[in-house]
């Protein structure tokens, strides 16, 4: 099983190095329209990975931060959290806040978190985490994309030119697989 979860977590990191925009185009297109595309883009999961310690937010598959130019000039860090564990896990809208706020701590500038959620749970789709006493509430709110919202658009993923749709027909094949597998047992 660790073998498939490290081949996957290179599959997903290859994914995002090479295939941005395509993810941003088809997920966040909102957001997508705002960046201007013909900058560069610089990855930043080294600088990631040495502010979250594994310690700190328990197993993770993949994690990417890109810092990338608004179309006004303005720099903006984008964290790419992709969680490909395929099963509900209540620590993950705290690991959200951890990256969210050791990010900001860093680099001060705005951010933008998002999830790609893998599982097989239609019902399980956490989009913040916060923590208050009182008056007082420190938290986090990010975008989320649920694989399983897709299944509805296999035609529409299927006739599109965008690479990211292939991926998340390959990731709804896989999840299909998975879920046939385990009632034949």
């Amino acid at each position: 099983m660790e073998k498939v979860i490290i081949e996957q977590d290179s599959a997903w990191k290859d994914i995002f190095d090479e295939y941005l925009y395509d993810f941003m185009e088809l997920c966040l297109p909102t957001i997508s329209k705002l960046i201007d595309w013909q900058k560069p883009i610089i990855p930043l999961d080294k600088e990631l990975q040495r502010l979250i310690k594994p310690s700190d937010i328990g197993k993770k598959i993949v994690d990417r931060l890109f810092q990338v130019i608004l179309l006004d000039g303005n720099p903006q860090c984008i964290l790419i959290h992709v969680e490909i564990h395929g099963k509900k896990d209540l620590n993950f809208p705290k690991s959200m806040f951890i990256y969210g706020y050791r990010i900001w701590d860093r680099y001060q500038q705005p951010l933008i978190s998002c999830a790609i959620l893998t599982d097989n749970n239609y019902n399980w789709r956490p989009d913040c985490y916060k923590i208050s006493f009182g008056e007082s509430t420190l938290g986090i709110k990010f975008y989320v994309i649920k694989i399983l919202d897709y299944a509805n658009n296999i035609e529409i993923l299927e006739a599109s030119n965008n690479i990211f749709a292939h991926v998340i027909l390959i990731q709804l094949y896989a999840i299909k697989a998975h879920k046939n597998a385990a009632t034949e047992r």
